[in-house]
């Protein structure tokens, strides 16, 4: 009995975050969408030629892409302002994801991957050709490439996180800060009424400028609680030293997030102003 209970409180706890299914349908949802336009695409590049990209369906493949667009934006709105809306974050993320990469291939479709496959571009000055439709493709694809690059580096060190809480014998980052504060109130408690020597140890080693494993010279009296002293401060570093990595974790996941949130906003002026130029061309304003 005693056996198995030692065995269960060596246990390592998991830390994660529970899968969601809505991954695999917002996969689907942008196969499908993908399949469709592509189908369209196909059908009208080998019946008939194109000429030029107001040509049907190559027009209404933009406003599908403008529409993907918003859609993809809206994880922005649950996110951070109506949060009220149902729905976990994590599904709205999938498919902020599944819909942002279909957004970049329909997209492609639309210019009938103009830049790719035929009119390259030499110079800066091409980006602003057709009402700067290949500056709007180019920061479409500069938005999703940043988008891919930030979930990997959100799979890496959630990971890192998830390992680090799984071992420092704790938990998270949050539970580790009130653990090292306990730790740092046990220290200062057995501090009291102890030599200066004691608590000069204990007040640099709290700062950090002293190893908890160096001896100093205490009252014999004094060494069953010095050696607690050393102890507690142990466990106290380590904690320190996971929680700091955690943080550093956390702090580059969010600096990248904030590159993703700036680029999309340039992307989505860019791509705006080339959608409403359009519309004024097909209205015969402009």
């Amino acid at each position: 009995m005693l056996l198995r209970s030692s065995q269960s409180t060596k246990r390592v706890r998991l830390w994660g975050v529970p899968d969601s299914r809505m991954k695999w349908l917002w996969l689907l949802c942008g196969i499908g969408i993908y399949g469709g336009v592509l189908g369209g695409y196909l059908y009208v590049k080998y019946t008939q030629p194109v000429t030029n990209l107001a040509q049907e369906p190559l027009r209404s493949f933009g406003f599908v892409t403008l529409v993907l667009i918003l859609f993809a934006a809206s994880y922005s709105l649950r996110r951070r302002l109506l949060r009220a809306l149902p729905g976990k974050v994590q599904s709205w993320l999938w498919m902020h994801i599944g819909l942002g990469t279909t957004t970049l291939l329909v997209a492609l479709m639309h210019s009938d991957f103009a830049g790719i496959t035929h009119a390259f571009l030499v110079q800066w000055s091409d980006l602003l050709r057709a009402y700067a439709g290949p500056g709007a493709l180019l920061a479409l694809f500069v938005l999703v490439l940043s988008g891919v690059l930030g979930k990997l580096l959100d799979m890496f060190y959630t990971g890192r996180i998830v390992r680090e809480a799984g071992t420092n014998g704790v938990g998270i980052a949050p539970t580790v800060e009130e653990r090292v504060q306990e730790l740092t109130e046990a220290v200062e408690r057995l501090c009291a009424g102890k030599s200066e020597a004691f608590k000069s140890f204990c007040r640099l080693a709290l700062r950090g400028q002293r190893d908890a494993q160096r001896t100093v010279a205490v009252a014999p009296v004094e060494h069953q609680d010095f050696q607690r002293v050393r102890e507690i401060l142990r466990k106290r570093a380590s904690l320190l030293s996971s929680l700091r990595r955690m943080r550093h974790a956390e702090r580059l996941m969010r600096r990248w997030r904030c590159v993703h949130v700036v680029l999309s906003l340039l992307a989505f002026a860019v791509i705006l102003y080339h959608c409403c130029m359009q519309i004024l061309v097909i209205l015969h304003v402009i």
